[in-house]
C-alpha cells in the first residue's frame, strides 16, 4: 500500500538558523571546514509577507521564504533502530524543497501501521541541503491530510507539487540513485 501525504498548509515560525563549518559532518571534513570555527546566522522570519531577514556585521539580507519539512517517512520494515539522517524507499531526510504548501508526497509503506514521522522545519533551502545548509526553523502550523492508497504499490517516493512530478531515488551511490529515480 501507498502513504499519500497532502501538504494543506505550512506556516513557519518567526525564527530561524542557518549553520556552517566546524560540524563533523562528511562534507565539512573533506572541504576541512572542521577547522574552522562554526559560524551561524540568526533569521527573523515573517510569515505574513514571507521575508526572512538576518544582520550580518550591520548590513541586512533578506530572502523570500519557502517552508517546507525535512524530515517525512516511515521506518524501513527491519524492526531495528533507525535514524532519520539518510532518506530512504519510506521516506526520512527527504529535504526536497519543492514539497511545499499544495504538494503530495506518496510513500511506500514498509510496516503495519506505518508510523509516520515529520519534522526538520525548513523557511528555505537550495537544491539539496549540502554540509548542512539551510534556513532551519520551527514551526507554527503543518496542516496535512493522510490517505492510505491500497492499489497502488510503490518502490521508491515520488510526489506531486506546484512545480510539477517528482520521482526519487536514494542509494550511497549517485549512478544507483539516478536509476532508482529513472524506474
Amino acid at each position: 500500500m501507498t502513504l499519500e501525504i497532502e501538504f494543506n498548509d505550512i506556516i513557519l515560525g518567526h525564527y530561524g538558523f542557518t549553520a556552517a563549518g566546524q560540524y563533523p559532518n562528511w562534507q565539512n571534513q573533506k572541504l576541512h571546514l572542521t577547522e574552522y570555527q562554526e559560524i551561524t546566522l540568526d533569521w527573523e522570519l515573517d510569515n505574513k509577507s514571507m521575508v526572512g531577514n538576518c544582520d550580518i556585521n550591520g548590513r541586512i539580507f533578506s530572502v523570500s521564504l519557502n517552508p517546507f519539512m525535512g524530515v517525512i517517512g516511515m521506518p524501513p520494515g527491519s524492526g531495528r533502530i533507525h535514524s532519520t539522517w539518510p532518506p530512504r524507499y519510506c521516506g526520512g531526510n527527504i529535504d526536497c524543497r519543492e514539497l511545499v504548501k499544495g504538494s503530495k508526497l506518496y510513500l511506500p509503506i514498509s510496516v503495519d501501521g506505518g508510523y509516520l514521522a515529520m519534522g526538520d522545519g525548513h523557511a528555505l533551502q537550495g537544491d539539496g541541503e549540502v554540509s548542512c545548509q539551510a534556513i532551519e526553523c520551527p514551526m507554527e502550523l503543518v496542516d496535512i491530510t493522510i490517505n492510505l492508497i491500497e492499489n497502488i504499490s510503490l518502490s521508491n517516493p515520488r510526489a506531486n507539487t506546484p512545480a510539477g512530478w517528482i520521482t526519487f531515488g536514494f542509494h550511497e551511490d549517485l549512478n544507483e540513485a539516478t536509476v532508482q529515480a529513472l524506474d
